[in-house]
């Protein structure tokens, strides 16, 4: 079946059970390749092709149902899309606003400060960074000193550090983020 709907992304689902969403999996995810890869090389896998009228037209249908939408970037802004189309230009097209999420330890600084400036060289705003300590609590000197570095070289906040949680499935986590996002409390 076109798309992979015979296909179920465990990602996508957590987040429509996080979002208490009731849209059709066909808006929320309308590409689901398999395996797991980038777009472009699960597309090429698959022999399928990717159709950006498709994303955006279901973009479009769920941006008219709602007042907020997170859209996940897929892994990164430099995963491709197709041949010369990467996540950066349909964030950039779509006109997303974006928010960082980064590790908290050594290496974080080189990769979310690149991320930053690169979205930023490419006109798309960036409201903020996230650090979030998915794998494990991390208390080493580089996390602990990261936040204030990061706000200084890319003159963005860091809107919310995630504590390490067996709950990752923890809508809760999700709505703190985004009414900080918000500027809500």
């Amino acid at each position: 079946e076109e798309g992979g709907y015979e296909l179920r992304s465990e990602d996508v689902d957590t987040l429509i059970e996080a979002a208490d969403s009731h849209d059709d999996l066909r808006l929320v995810n309308p590409l689901c390749f398999e395996p797991p890869l980038a777009p472009l090389v699960a597309a090429r896998f698959t022999e399928e092709t990717i159709s950006l009228e498709k994303i955006l037209a279901a973009y479009t249908a769920l941006r008219e149902r709602h007042d907020l939408m997170i859209v996940e970037g897929i892994g990164g802004l430099m995963v491709p899309i197709r041949k010369d189309y990467f996540v950066a230009d349909m964030m950039r097209d779509f006109e997303l606003p974006t928010v960082v999420v980064a590790r908290p330890g050594l290496g974080t600084l080189n990769h979310t400060i690149l991320t930053v400036k690169h979205a930023q060289d490419r006109g798309i705003s960036v409201l903020g960074i996230i650090i979030n300590h998915a794998e494990k609590e991390d208390r080493s000197e580089a996390a602990i000193t990261n936040p204030a570095i990061l706000e200084e070289s890319c003159g963005v906040p860091v809107l919310q550090i995630v504590e390490h949680t067996s709950r990752l499935d923890d809508p809760g986590l999700c709505l703190d983020a985004c009414r900080k996002i918000l500027g809500g409390d």
